[in-house]
């Protein structure tokens, strides 16, 4: 506390004195509720305070672990973190982060306070269990704890001990999607459902570390605060790929974060895939097809080219720029379409109504 209070870290309780005989910290008193009180009170409603207040908190722990000392809090949970003056004026209330008995820093003694097992889900595994190989005194501890802390400020719920190695623990956390959507960027809540998982990752070398925790709560704050802003195209594509697979009656997620894609997969066979074109900073879209065999899709050869060209008459009136000629064979009963669409997320609405209507053609029935 004393190397946070000289490097001048906001939002950590400052340290004023303290004395071992007899034993007492003297520090700053912070009015406010700490996050659990928050939740219970139903001050975690709003979407944007849930992400503001992620923002600041991974700030904070940010900035405490590039100081020299590199200080690692390593006991992150709703009650350790508190919103200065929120019941006063929440609009301005700020978080404030305290209780350093798990904390470690360059050159510390290896000693902690025990926990009670009620609290173990949010301490990361190797806290817990002694791993060989894997060290204690890894940023990616105070990842998993931002990762708990994530979860409960959307669910109210406490994870239990070793939680993110049950079998339904993804399902669970984006139930947050269909709990809590947000009306002007459906994709958002499981984009912060899928951080939560990234975060708390068993393994500690597969974690998010707490820059990319921080840089992915930021861009969705920005959506909700400037949503005529400059969004990422991969955010954007995300977002038209769920609206896309919404219309068709799907609610898992669809977006692959490693292949920065959707596969969306139509009951005609009639596959969909949406992903941003890095180069052109453009939205990738490609629809294809090909016969499977049903009986039901036996002369699809008589009107597939029809159905295909009023597929691109949508898409380009969607500023969509089709990849030469549209491939298709009445043979084969096959088609491929590939195109581009420009990247402006004030046309998001009308691109994602053009890829609709545009796949309601490939319905086929």
């Amino acid at each position: 506390m004393k190397i946070l209070s000289d490097e001048n870290i906001k939002g950590m309780v400052s340290y004023t004195d303290c004395s071992e005989i007899p034993a007492f910290v003297v520090m700053d008193y912070i009015e406010g509720p700490n996050l659990k009180e928050a939740f219970q009170r139903n001050y975690l409603e709003d979407w944007h305070d849930v992400l503001r207040f992620g923002v600041e908190l991974t700030t904070i722990i940010r900035k405490a672990h590039q100081l020299p000392q590199r200080v690692l809090h390593r006991d992150l949970r709703p009650p350790n973190i508190m919103l200065k003056n929120y019941e006063t004026d929440p609009e301005n209330a700020k978080v404030v982060v305290l209780d350093f008995d798990l904390s470690w820093y360059r050159d510390a003694i290896e000693v902690s306070v025990a926990h009670q097992p009620a609290l173990y889900g949010y301490l990361s595994p190797e806290q817990l269990e002694r791993t060989p190989g894997v060290s204690t005194k890894n940023a990616a501890v105070d990842s998993f704890g931002l990762g708990m802390t994530l979860y409960y400020m959307r669910t109210g719920r406490d994870p239990v001990f070793m939680q993110q190695k049950h079998v339904d623990w993804e399902s669970k956390v984006f139930e947050i999607a269909d709990d809590h959507p947000y009306q002007g960027w459906v994709s958002l809540p499981i984009r912060y459902a899928n951080l939560i998982i990234q975060s708390t990752k068993h393994k500690q070398s597969e974690r998010c570390d707490v820059a990319e925790i921080k840089g992915e709560l930021e861009q969705l704050l920005s959506i909700i605060e400037n949503p005529n802003g400059n969004i990422a195209i991969d955010l954007l594509c995300q977002e038209i790929a769920t609206r896309c697979a919404s219309s068709l009656g799907i609610k898992k997620n669809i977006w692959d974060y490693d292949t920065e894609k959707a596969i969306i997969q139509m009951a005609s066979g009639v596959k969909i895939s949406i992903g941003p074109n890095w180069t052109s900073q453009s939205i990738k879209g490609l629809f294809e097809w090909s016969n499977t065999g049903p009986d039901k899709y036996k002369n699809v050869s008589r009107y597939l080219p029809d159905k295909t060209n009023r597929a691109l008459s949508i898409l380009k009136l969607a500023k969509a720029k089709v990849k030469g000629n549209p491939s298709y064979n009445v043979d084969s009963m096959s088609f491929l379409i590939e195109f581009n669409c420009v990247n402006k997320n004030e046309d998001i609405e009308e691109v994602s109504s053009a890829f609709v209507n545009a796949m309601r053609e490939f319905r086929f029935d």
